[in-house]
């Protein structure tokens, strides 16, 4: 019921805005969460056509992770967080790649980066970030009650 109130939302929100890639972005990861790959991918699409690069880098790099094209959304936030090191959402970016690719240890150190610059662990309930359950520090980095809501709640629709 929850993603259905969301997905309402996020459709009012984009026929207010329809450029705001930011809602762009919130609308196809409800898609990609609820299962719809298609839509979701329709829309992630959108985002890369539509803004400039240089406005929305971290919307778009997420994105670029989202379509499955890991290696330039790595290369991009590695480039993007050169020139902007203390951005902890674009440390919250690089895990969600890094988890994406599989590669668990440097996600956590991406994740732990971004909470200790001030991202908050909520967005890490996120079902992307499911294979990292089993990290061991999971939980102390997230905090309990978002690592059992990750590892131990299945979201039905």
């Amino acid at each position: 019921m929850l993603l259905g109130d969301l997905e309402r939302a996020l459709t009012f929100a984009t026929q207010l805005a329809p450029s705001n890639v930011e809602i762009l972005l919130n609308y196809a990861d409800i898609y990609s969460l609820m299962g719809e790959k298609a839509k979701a991918s329709e829309v992630y699409l959108q985002i890369l056509a539509s803004a400039p690069a240089s406005q929305v880098e971290v919307v778009r790099i997420q994105a670029l992770a989202h379509l499955g094209r890991h290696q330039e959304a790595l290369i991009a936030i590695d480039e993007y967080l050169a020139e902007y090191p203390d951005s902890a959402e674009a440390f919250y970016v690089k895990s969600l790649i890094q988890t994406l690719i599989e590669e668990k240890y440097s996600a956590m150190a991406s994740l732990k980066k971004s909470i200790d610059l001030g991202w908050s662990p909520s967005f890490y309930r996120l079902s992307w970030f499911k294979t990292l359950c089993h990290s061991p520090s999971l939980e102390l980095r997230i905090g309990t009650e978002h690592f059992t809501y990750l590892c131990q709640v299945q979201i039905t629709n």
